[in-house]
């Protein structure tokens, strides 16, 4: 009789930032050896093509961009005595872009002894997922700026920069501003 394969595990969905490895993997049980073939549809499901090269029980996808959001990947798999390839489902890849921060200073860069001026961090549209800002002053972690803004005095002259996180992302310290002590002269 004809026989099949089994596929007890099917790939998980995978919601990562562009510029990161999405990786899928299946089980699969036969005997003799298993066949795989992965595959993407780039329309929902309705059709499907083969990713060449990829014949394993993993896929991995390097530096995935923006216009893979919405792929779904599945793979085939077959064997010698189950000749008809059987589906795995398919998996969701959901990339989301790369939080950005753009820090300004308003209305001074450089403060006089009861002067203040605000820092605000302009951050990127979200494209899913919590996003959190990480501040420092001097290289050092800042406390209690709220997410966006921060008020700098005198106390806290020095090189002001903001990063962001998210779940699937942490960027590195972006925006960069440095208030200094202003000259006065008389």
């Amino acid at each position: 009789g004809v026989q099949t394969c089994a596929l007890p595990i099917s790939p998980a969905n995978v919601e990562l930032c562009a510029g990161t490895t999405a990786s899928f993997q299946v089980t699969a049980t036969s005997v003799p050896a298993i066949n795989y073939q992965w595959q993407v549809s780039t329309n929902g499901g309705t059709t499907w093509t083969d990713l060449t090269g990829a014949t394993t029980s993993s896929l991995s996808l390097p530096s995935v961009i923006i216009a893979m959001n919405g792929n779904r990947y599945r793979c085939l798999v077959s064997s010698n005595t189950c000749s008809t390839p059987v589906a795995s489902a398919a998996a969701l890849l959901t990339v989301r872009a790369v939080p950005t921060a753009a820090l300004t200073a308003a209305p001074y860069t450089a403060l006089l002894p009861g002067q203040s001026t605000t820092l605000s961090a302009q951050l990127s549209a979200s494209t899913g997922g919590v996003i959190a800002t990480n501040w420092t002053l001097n290289s050092q972690p800042l406390t209690n700026p709220t997410p966006t803004s921060y008020t700098a005095t005198i106390t806290g002259l020095g090189a002001y920069q903001v990063g962001i996180r998210s779940e699937e992302h942490t960027s590195e310290l972006q925006s960069r501003v440095d208030i200094s002590y202003a000259v006065f002269c008389l």
